[in-house]
């Protein structure tokens, strides 16, 4: 009898707290299952079909009043498959800005810096994403104008010898109205093959349903580019043109090295072309086609790969 009791009681204060958790916090789940094809051609004799889980995930996000004009707010997501990390933030916002810290989450770079909108194979020529784990991220701004700084701190052992910050990032943006443009700086430390900070510069324009971003990066004489020399610049662009539901994507990444072919000495300037276009099918289903070709620009062939994905959204 006393349990009964006691289980009654539990029920009734479950139900009787729950508007009060609800107004505490708000909070949503979510998640979407994409499910597709993908053909990828490296011009040998054979081409390599596959239908695969395309990135399926799960995830959970609020935020809480925490009164005097601040927000708390959370975010995690997981891949549904396999579980592995997309997403984890944890912060506080308000007047001043917002402050989070998390892995796998878009800081200072990736936020004010990207420019690929493509599903899977876009992106591919840029030097780098930026910082994207073990980090605390200070966004803010007041006008046209925003900035934020990013500190990543991981224990790694090439980590530069005395060094408590193993990458920082600072960025400042721009809304002029008819555009809008941003500036950034990535640099990262470590003992052996340190690497010289990467520079970039974005510009982004809509016009009605036309969409134009281009970005600029560029890297010093590095150890860490795509032909190990030490000496060797690296400098990317990638433009990207948006029309509805078409997506043109066109990057290239160039370096001051060189790549013995053969008995030549040629430049390696790797570049990705992009198409892809969304069908909306009805609510919460779509399909996702994409076509991509990239140049390696060295003796090997060119490879292509042509991808359809369909998406449901579950919750």
């Amino acid at each position: 009898m006393n349990l009964k009791r006691t289980l009654l009681s539990l029920a009734v204060a479950s139900v009787a707290a729950a508007p009060i958790m609800a107004s505490a916090a708000d909070g949503s789940m979510y998640g979407n299952i994409r499910y597709g094809f993908t053909q990828t051609d490296d011009g040998s004799a054979n081409k390599e079909n596959i239908l695969k889980n395309m990135g399926s995930r799960i995830g959970m996000k609020g935020d809480t009043d925490l009164g005097n004009g601040m927000t708390g707010f959370g975010h995690y997501e997981v891949h549904m498959v396999n579980g592995g990390l997309r997403e984890l933030k944890v912060g506080v916002k308000g007047d001043f800005g917002q402050v989070y810290m998390g892995d796998k989450t878009n800081h200072t770079w990736d936020s004010m810096m990207t420019t690929d909108n493509s599903w899977w194979w876009g992106g591919q020529e840029h030097i780098t994403e930026g910082v994207q784990s073990n980090a605390i991220t200070y966004m803010g701004g007041s006008g046209p104008v925003s900035f934020g700084i990013t500190a990543a701190m991981s224990a790694q052992e090439t980590n530069a010898a005395d060094e408590s910050v193993d990458q920082m990032e600072i960025g400042l943006g721009f809304d002029a109205g008819v555009a809008q443009i941003a500036i950034a700086m990535t640099d990262e430390k470590k003992t052996t093959s340190d690497p010289e900070a990467t520079v970039g510069v974005v510009v982004k324009t809509t016009a009605g349903p036309l969409g134009v971003a281009f970005d600029y990066q560029t890297q010093d004489g590095t150890t860490t580019n795509v032909v190990g020399d030490v000496n060797a610049d690296l400098t990317s662009m990638q433009l990207e043109i948006t029309m509805d539901s078409f997506l043109f994507q066109y990057g290239q990444q160039e370096s001051t090295a060189s790549v013995v072919e053969g008995s030549a000495s040629a430049s390696k300037n790797p570049s990705t072309m992009v198409l892809s276009y969304t069908q909306n099918l009805g609510p919460d289903t779509l399909i996702y086609y994409e076509y991509a070709n990239r140049d390696f620009d060295t003796s090997a062939d060119d490879e292509s790969r042509v991808t359809a994905v369909l998406k449901y959204n579950i919750m």
